[in-house]
């Protein structure tokens, strides 16, 4: 038979009581034929195996074999003067917790079953079974003692409890017990009516209810599990919830994390958005930078165009700057031309001289002028320039005979010679040029 709990401690109890007097109602009258010796003999010896099947399986192995605590030895003694008043203290003391105090029910049990006292034997194993109802050692040593006292159906029914709830240990103990191989031949023989089996059971060890996934046992009610803010069930049980990437945990929901404007999601934080260069920040995208006419991009910024000497901005690209007729470049401008000639005439001792100039092409009217002016004073007097011009040509030339001597321009180097002519000089190469 097996037995279930073991001392909590290994404190000495203090509490010492007088025995418990032994029921000995039932005790048969002292026998003195071999058969009653052997009868005896055998309950004796599944007694003593009873005490060492409990110390085996429910007393720690300190309690089992090493003799650390008084009352718990005694307790455990084969001297039934000494084992009963033990247990009894054991049982009696209220710090002794319900598991040493099964175990010593258990013990007290035995001795009382040595002792053929089947009624007190019973009460302690009932004491047991109310501790543990499910204490297969228990319900099989209550049957040995209805038994004993010729209560065939109900030891049939507490060995019928006890198979249905540990079949395999009961069956263990069978193996090691007349008695109880002798109640299972008449449980099988006269079994409990079913519906009072269920009964009994469902009285001394009600079922519990089974819950579905997602419920909890509430008494014995099945309610919902309600997990906390932040968690969710989990094959029953509440669990922190795990976001994926991308998402935060709002109360017990994850949601999608949303950037502010200018920020990018990053693993699972937001991060400020660098463009790369020719690029700008428009709201939360990175966007070509577009410059304005007259503008170009250098690195990320829009910076004015300079065109070099001798070309201009058009639009956004640099072109060969062209002047039009009569205009010269001038570094990045075109400036009007003009050009001019000049003569000038004065006699010495009584002869005429002339001379003239031409001013090549100037910026100005007055230049011109005073250009011709100038070269023609290199050379004579009286110099005057007759003209400026920002188109066409003008060329000069001069002339004499023995009569006198001129000078005489024109558009043409052969118009300026024709007119020269004219007078009867013989005439010079013109000098002169073109405004184009």
């Amino acid at each position: 038979m097996i037995f279930t709990g073991a001392p909590a401690s290994s404190r000495r109890l203090s509490l010492t009581l007088a025995p418990m007097a032994l029921d000995r109602s039932i005790i048969p009258a002292l026998d003195r034929n071999g058969a009653q010796r052997r009868v005896a003999a055998n309950l004796r010896a599944f007694t003593w195996h009873l005490l060492v099947v409990v110390c085996l399986f429910h007393l720690s192995i300190s309690h089992c074999t090493a003799a650390s605590q008084s009352d718990w030895n005694d307790c455990k003694s084969q001297d039934l003067d000494v084992n009963i008043p033990a247990c009894t203290r054991i049982i009696e003391d209220a710090g002794t917790s319900d598991a040493d105090r099964i175990t010593a029910h258990n013990l007290r049990a035995a001795a009382y079953l040595t002792q053929h006292s089947y009624i007190s034997a019973g009460k302690d194993f009932s004491n047991v079974i109310k501790l543990d109802p499910r204490n297969i050692a228990a319900l099989g040593g209550r049957a040995i003692t209805n038994f004993r006292r010729n209560d065939r159906d109900q030891a049939a029914m507490d060995f019928s409890i006890a198979k249905r709830l540990d079949p395999r240990k009961l069956d263990a103990m069978v193996a090691s017990s007349d008695d109880l191989k002798e109640i299972a031949d008449y449980a099988a023989q006269s079994p409990p009516p079913k519906n009072q089996l269920d009964t009994t059971l469902e009285t001394l060890v009600p079922k519990v209810p089974t819950c579905q996934p997602g419920f909890r046992l509430d008494g014995s009610t099945c309610v919902a599990i309600s997990c906390p803010v932040g968690q969710k069930l989990d094959a029953g049980n509440c669990v922190p919830i795990v976001c994926w990437p991308g998402y935060r945990l709002d109360g017990s929901t994850c949601v999608a994390i949303s950037c502010p404007a200018g920020q990018r999601l990053d693993g699972g934080n937001c991060m400020p958005i660098v463009c790369g260069s020719g690029y700008r920040l428009d709201g939360s995208s990175c966007v070509a930078i577009t410059c304005p006419a007259g503008q170009r991009l250098d690195g990320s910024y829009c910076m004015p165009i300079v065109c070099g000497s001798g070309y201009r901005l058009d639009g956004s690209s640099c072109v060969a700057i062209t002047c039009p007729a009569g205009q010269r470049l001038e570094g990045s401008t075109c400036v009007q031309l003009w050009n001019s000639v000049a003569g000038g005439i004065w006699k010495v001792n009584g002869n005429v001289h002339v001379a003239i100039g031409y001013s090549g092409l100037r910026t100005s009217a007055q230049d011109a002028k005073d250009t011709a002016e100038s070269f023609c004073r290199q050379s004579g007097r009286n110099c005057k320039a007759v003209g400026a011009w920002t188109s066409g040509c003008v060329y000069i030339t001069v002339g004499s005979n023995r009569g006198g001597a001129g000078w005489s321009s024109a558009a043409t180097t052969d118009e300026a010679m024709r007119k020269c002519r004219s007078n009867g000089y013989n005439c010079k190469a013109p000098i002169g040029g073109c405004v184009d």
